[in-house]
């Protein structure tokens, strides 16, 4: 449908800029969006200069999600 295409289109569109390294402040907004929008990482993106939603999705999985666990471990 609508979606896949616009994902698809993202994730192109967003190639050649999506290489670069991951601020501290971008981190920061992926967090803070995520605790307000849950795992709809094309929304998250949008706050996100040249960040597909795939891009913001494996950087949670890969970074994010594993940071957030140490901190709530007790």
């Amino acid at each position: 449908g609508g979606r896949q295409c616009r994902d698809r289109y993202n994730n192109y569109l967003f190639k050649e800029i999506s290489g670069k390294p991951w601020s501290p402040e971008e981190d920061e907004i992926i967090q803070q969006k995520y605790q307000i929008y849950g795992s709809h990482w094309v929304k998250i993106s949008q706050f996100l200069e040249g960040r597909s939603g795939n891009n913001v999705k494996n950087r949670w999985y890969k970074y994010l999600s594993k940071k957030d666990q140490n901190k709530t471990k007790n």
